[in-house]
């Protein structure tokens, strides 16, 4: 790609301090809408993959070894046992907002001693977490290929809740049936994150009629693997996502972080985009066995 990101940054009409200013404001402003970015990252499960030069990224999935050799020494000639491979590819999109400043309101900041307005930087980054968010859930199409999302991967394990999470124990109920779900995959690494729409994460928050001293909110979480429950409007009502956090099951591959460039100028003022380049990559393995769950009838 014929972009140099360092030029269009040195077009700005702002001083480096007021770049400063809006870039803290973008990168906060971006973050804000993020439930399962934020926890991908917060996972661990971001990937550094080369640059905006990058529009594929490529996965491989291999088929299982036989059990290791069991000997009093090293093997003259070990055998080398042959693994069959599967490649992945990715399109990896740029997701960008547009937004303009004016000369105008440059300078009028400037005399004024005040604060450069960033409301317009901090909206089109908001647009931009939202779109690498929602395109998580739901996958997307561009130039002739598809990328799945949690929702609709083909591989995704499917099943029905033990009733609507309105009754007592019910999602208690379903979120121990989704660990034999993963348990029966043979899927064991790695914590499990439920995502819930909100209509079903608030039910959660009612005391269990026992004793009424907890919640089943905090019941699910006491659950082995359990290692957080979200709501998010991604996740339609009705239905609860369980994903396991392992790199071996999914990561964020990111060609460019948020980030602001300058695109066009004029003497009224300037252009900018505010952009990033990245993709969810879901990695079924070689057997075609994928660690999130999906559930319906909640």
């Amino acid at each position: 790609m014929n972009f140099d990101i360092l030029q269009a940054r040195q077009n700005f009409l702002l001083s480096k301090e007021e770049i400063d200013q809006v870039d803290r404001a973008v990168v906060e402003a971006f973050s804000q809408p993020l439930v399962f970015v934020r926890r991908l990252t917060e996972n661990g499960l971001t990937v550094r993959i080369g640059g905006l030069g990058t529009m594929i990224s490529t996965v491989t999935t291999i088929s299982d070894m036989d059990g290791a050799d069991v000997l009093m020494d090293f093997m003259a000639d070990p055998q080398q046992e042959g693994v069959e491979r599967n490649q992945i590819s990715f399109p990896v999109p740029i997701l960008q907002k547009g937004w303009s400043i004016s000369k105008r309101q440059l300078e009028a900041a400037r005399r004024g001693n005040i604060n450069l307005d960033t409301t317009a930087a901090e909206q089109a980054a908001r647009a931009v977490g939202r779109k690498l968010e929602q395109l998580a859930f739901t996958g997307f199409n561009v130039s002739g290929m598809t990328v799945y999302g949690l929702l609709n991967h083909p591989n995704r394990i499917t099943g029905t809740a033990q009733g609507q999470f309105t009754t007592p124990l019910n999602a208690y109920k379903t979120t121990v049936d989704v660990l034999r779900l993963l348990s029966q995959a043979n899927i064991y690494t790695g914590t499990v994150e439920l995502f819930l729409n909100p209509a079903q994460y608030y039910t959660l928050l009612g005391l269990l009629p026992a004793n009424n001293d907890r919640s089943e909110l905090d019941a699910i979480r006491g659950l082995p693997r359990i290692g957080g429950v979200h709501e998010t409007p991604d996740v339609p009502a009705g239905e609860m996502l369980a994903v396991v956090m392992s790199k071996s099951v999914l990561d964020l591959a990111v060609a460019q972080d948020i980030i602001n460039v300058a695109v066009q100028t004029s003497e009224l003022g300037q252009k900018v985009i505010t952009f990033t380049a990245a993709v969810l990559r879901l990695k079924p393995d070689y057997y075609g066995k994928l660690g999130v769950v999906h559930i319906t009838g909640c």
